[in-house]
């Protein structure tokens, strides 16, 4: 499964985390797997709602809402970084797959896709054909009301959210998709 960005079916499952006073809006590879640990660390009782559920609640004040944008061309390099991993390699084997025959080309075991085929799969993609990781991070921000839209490259945007929400994030580093 290569968890294509169908928005509209992504949203319908999840469109941001919800807890007593805070709505984050998850962007996949910017600091996505920290905050979800924070929400369940420091609001246990905090839930996934989809995009109709937070259409009921959006215009209600008493929420801090936020989300987390990144450079994109760390997020590309990040994504790349852990596709080269072995974290997930049937996953990984898949979104190889998938982008080495849209280049017309074949998938080899022993190799890895090179970041030229990353880029090139995404020179000739659009948004829906593409793994939700490598989506438009203005896709996940559409119709949405921030109090807050923080830079992930920016820590005195990260403290800020630190302190609104109460929670902490595991440090972040930066430089690790430089």
């Amino acid at each position: 499964m290569s968890h294509k960005c169908n928005l509209n079916k992504i949203l319908t499952y999840c469109c941001c985390i919800i807890d007593e006073k805070n709505i984050y809006f998850p962007i996949p590879k910017n600091m996505n797997s920290a905050v979800r640990k924070s929400f369940k660390k420091y609001s246990p009782n905090s839930k996934e709602i989809n995009e109709k559920q937070y259409f009921d609640i959006q215009n209600k004040n008493e929420y801090f809402s936020f989300g987390i944008i990144r450079n994109p061309y760390k997020r590309l390099i990040s994504f790349y970084k852990n596709l080269l991993r072995d974290d997930y390699p049937e996953w990984n084997t898949n979104i190889m797959k998938e982008i080495l025959k849209k280049l017309n080309k074949t998938y080899n075991d022993n190799e890895k896709i090179s970041f030229e085929d990353l880029v090139s799969y995404l020179e000739i993609s659009d948004d829906n054909e593409v793994n939700y990781h490598l989506c438009s991070q203005y896709k996940f921000l559409e119709n949405k009301h921030y109090d807050f839209l923080a830079v992930m490259e920016n820590q005195d945007d990260i403290n800020y959210i630190m302190n609104k929400t109460g929670f902490t994030f595991k440090k972040i580093n930066v430089s690790k998709s430089d």
